[in-house]
């Protein structure tokens, strides 16, 4: 199921809500707003609130969409993962690939610690 993209209300933050199951296409679509919301915007932060994320795509699919992601959403500043007790080794591993592709990325336990954590 798609995420929903916009824009955080009393913030310049782009949040993406994550549904129960998401594929590479989902993902791909959600890449594309984001960016699209970013450059739109002049917004330079990204929250994603995995809360509801029961599974992601194997390894292999998220590294190749971290790895290509660091490099369409260039303007991106900082990205924040609210975490997912499900999903909890699948973040870490997207939150390493992304450090190392230059993505200053962090996984936080709750959308507050998020907001705060971006506004640094």
């Amino acid at each position: 199921m798609p995420d929903i993209v916009s824009i955080l209300e009393g913030h310049e933050i782009v949040l993406v809500q994550s549904s129960a199951d998401v594929s590479k296409t989902d993902m791909l679509k959600s890449r594309e707003l984001i960016k699209r919301l970013s450059e739109d915007h002049g917004i330079s932060k990204v929250l994603i609130d995995t809360t509801n994320l029961l599974s992601l795509p194997n390894a292999f699919d998220l590294f190749e969409f971290v790895t290509s992601t660091s490099r369409v959403l260039r303007r991106i500043d900082k990205l924040a993962i609210v975490s997912s007790t499900a999903t909890g080794e699948d973040l870490k591993f997207i939150e390493t690939v992304a450090l190392h592709r230059g993505l200053h990325t962090r996984i936080v336990d709750s959308i507050p610690e998020a907001i705060a954590w971006l506004a640094e």
